[in-house]
């Protein structure tokens, strides 16, 4: 081929190349834009409060459930949680009379902070020992509650329930709680006193908060729910042929 025929099909080509991207970007500028895509409608923050409480209740009574739990030990139980809660009611009203009785004196100091004036090292002082007051109530009062669920589980858990607590804490702290005075020699440990840590921990863990004691109110024992043979008015059944 001579060179002038090559360069008369190049120029060809190139214009059939030219013509397609022309009526490519026509067909373009005429079509439709793609609709946007449908935004997921948000999920309520109701709902979202909803699950993730769920999954704290999970976490709340799952050292309970191994324990096989009989009704009459769930309301024993419920009943302790329902004094100390009142006991507990005592306190904070202790507290919102003692903050109230301080007003004066944060509005004062509220007043002056906002023109520039320094906080009173009196009213500091003041602030102080009214926390180290409410800390005080508040440490007798768990000590209180701590002692008497503790004495309560004590006497009512079968003792392979309490084996089941001794369980839930080696896995919980990776190893047995073992009392102060046995800590050189953990052997020597009586079981009694190292459950007792166990159960205490079980305790501290789930049922000294106000949540456990809403949902062991809707609790129902499988243990419960069972009827007893032995107390069941039903007759016997037949004997089969």
């Amino acid at each position: 081929m001579k060179p002038g025929h090559r360069l008369s099909s190049y120029r060809i080509c190139l214009g059939v190349v030219l013509s397609f991207a022309a009526c490519a970007t026509h067909a373009q500028k005429d079509a439709a834009p793609p609709p946007p895509p449908k935004e997921k409608p948000a999920i309520p923050s109701a709902e979202i409060d909803r699950v993730n409480q769920s999954l704290s209740d999970l976490e709340l009574l799952r050292p309970l459930l191994p324990l096989n739990l009989t009704q009459k030990q769930v309301d024993g139980i419920v009943a302790a949680m329902k004094e100390i809660a009142a006991e507990w009611r005592e306190v904070k009203k202790q507290d919102d009379a003692a903050l109230v009785a301080l007003g004066p004196d944060i509005d004062k100091a509220h007043t002056a902070v906002l023109t520039g004036v320094p906080i009173p090292k009196e009213f500091d002082a003041k602030i102080i020992d009214a926390q180290k007051a409410s800390a005080n109530r508040y440490n007798v009062a768990h000590t209180n509650a701590l002692r008497r669920l503790l004495t309560l589980l004590t006497g009512s858990l079968k003792d392979a329930q309490k084996d089941k607590v001794d369980a839930w804490s080696v896995e919980q702290f990776g190893g047995r709680r073992i009392p102060k005075k046995y800590q050189a020699k953990p052997a020597a440990a009586p079981k009694e006193e190292v459950q007792g840590l166990a159960i205490a921990a079980l305790i501290e863990h789930s049922l000294l908060l106000d949540r456990t004691l809403i949902l062991l109110q809707q609790f129902k024992s499988e243990t419960a729910a069972t009827p007893d043979p032995a107390k069941s008015d039903a007759p016997p059944a037949a004997p089969a042929k």
